[in-house]
């Protein structure tokens, strides 16, 4: 009997510690971040991450740069490492799965509106990226060749990608300062 509370009680100190290691330490790194959270997406933004997802954009584009990923910062795709306050105010989360396309971690500081809105209409050449033609339509000026425009979905989507946006670090994540 007593070896079997003695498995028992190892079982549940197994499951306590697996507990605390996935799920009570990340809690914990988290809560010690900053307090003062990001600004929330604007309605229109939010409505682009939902078409950034509709879309599928994280199947080709990650916007996540891993410590020592020399190669996206020399291509300046971001300008630090990713942390996980980068992701407080994203709902849901999409990191990306694979780095097919550029990282966008930091896509709203590298180019602006017209630069976004000229990759989504005609990809650059050599690119896999296909062109989302159908988030823009002509103005109706009556003038042949005339202004393409962003629909609403483009604007949105557009307008969430200028919100990836890599800020100073949270203070938690901040590296400690050596000391001789």
């Amino acid at each position: 009997m007593s070896r079997l509370l003695l498995f028992l009680a190892g079982i549940l100190g197994l499951l306590a510690l697996s507990w605390g290691v996935l799920v009570g330490m990340p809690w914990l790194q988290l809560g010690a971040l900053s307090p003062a959270a990001p600004e929330p997406l604007s309605a229109m933004a939010l409505e682009g991450s939902r078409v950034y997802g509709a879309e599928n954009c994280a199947a080709c584009h990650t916007r996540q740069i891993a410590p020592g990923d020399r190669a996206a910062l020399a291509r300046e795709w971001g300008r630090r490492a990713t942390v996980p306050g980068d992701f407080r105010t994203a709902r849901p989360e999409m990191p990306g799965l694979l780095r097919i396309g550029p990282d966008l971690s930091d896509v709203g500081h590298r180019l602006s509106a017209l630069a976004l809105a000229q990759r989504l209409y005609a990809s650059p050449a050599g690119s896999a990226m296909p062109p989302y033609r159908f988030l823009f339509e002509p103005q109706s000026n009556g003038a042949p060749g005339g202004e393409i425009v962003p629909t609403p979905r483009g604007a949105a989507l557009i307008a969430y990608l200028l919100t990836l946006e890599q800020g100073p670090l949270p203070a938690a994540a901040s590296p400690e300062p050596a000391t001789p």
